[in-house]
Parts: structure tokens; sequence; C-alpha cells
């Protein structure tokens, strides 16, 4: 993603968790999804569209995604 567009979406997505009083909650959801994203497993899925859904959402699941 360009690093303008991230830097705006992550300053909407701060804004809105505040003005909502969601922000220690979304702060730990963005955590997940990050680690998710690192994961070796987790690339092997982005890289193959053809993947069966049951084992991505066991991934889902490792990561407390769910």
């Amino acid at each position: 993603m360009n690093a303008t567009a991230a830097a705006i979406y992550a300053t909407i997505l701060v804004d809105v968790a505040k003005s909502d009083n969601t922000f220690e909650t979304t702060t730990a959801g963005v955590e997940k999804i990050e680690k998710f994203f690192a994961s070796r497993r987790s690339s092997t899925f982005a890289s193959n569209p053809s993947f069966v859904v049951s084992k991505f959402l066991a991934l889902l699941l490792c990561y407390g995604m769910t």
C-alpha cells in the first residue's frame, strides 16, 4: 500500500476508534492482523487464491482473529 494512503487510513482508524471509545480494542485487533500477516503461513494463503477455506479459518483461529 502506498505510504501516504496507509498514513491517511491509520489516522482515520485512530480518530474513529477514539471517538467510539474503542481505541484499545482497535489497537489489539490491528496487532493481531499485523502478527497474522507477518507469519510465513499467512503468506502461503495470500499467494494462493485456491486455498481451502477451513484451513484458512483454522489459521485465523491460531491468531485469535475469529
